[in-house]
């Protein structure tokens, strides 16, 4: 090895080493990631659904079919999760019309669920936000559920974003 092709290290007990550049130039593994965008139209006076069909904007290691709701985890460890929900807003609809709740649950379990409420039928907006153990073939879910006296349609935007963090 000629001395331009190295840099020289410090070792934990302090001994000099010549390490290769090209060991310090070699690509970092990619994280399994997914980011997903898309909008779901919900009767706002009872519906209980799961989010389907949104759109892939980034995705690596992490399998999503938008047809069966699922979001597959490929790779095993700790992932960071954010999901945002814009409600729709009726101007001078009563209060309470597009009160809902979206959850995230992994193989039907509940992990998290953030609720919103409107004044007056303005829009609003939530986020759940955190971290969770996933196994390989672990399946990720969000839902909505909605609840009004008002017996309307809403059209929610959704962004769901995953991301691993560490094994």
């Amino acid at each position: 090895m000629a001395v331009a092709d190295s840099v020289l290290t410090v070792d934990e007990s302090g001994n000099v080493r010549a390490v290769p550049r090209s060991s310090l130039t070699e690509a970092v593994a990619k994280r399994p990631y997914v980011r997903l965008k898309g909008n779901v139209i919900a009767a706002t006076n009872g519906a209980n659904v799961t989010v389907a069909n949104l759109s892939p904007q980034l995705v690596n290691d992490i399998a999503y079919t938008g047809s069966n709701r699922q979001i597959r985890i490929m790779e095993e460890g700790i992932y960071f999760y954010a999901v945002t929900v814009l409600c729709p807003g009726q101007p001078g609809a009563p209060g309470g019309v597009f009160d809902y709740c979206h959850a995230i649950t992994v193989n039907a379990t509940g992990i998290d669920i953030n609720c919103a409420r409107t004044n007056r039928g303005e829009g609003t907006g939530s986020t759940n936000t955190g971290i969770c153990r996933f196994a390989v073939n672990d399946i990720v879910r969000v839902s909505l559920s909605t609840a009004s006296g008002w017996a309307g349609a809403g059209n929610y935007s959704f962004s769901i974003a995953l991301y691993k963090l560490s094994d």
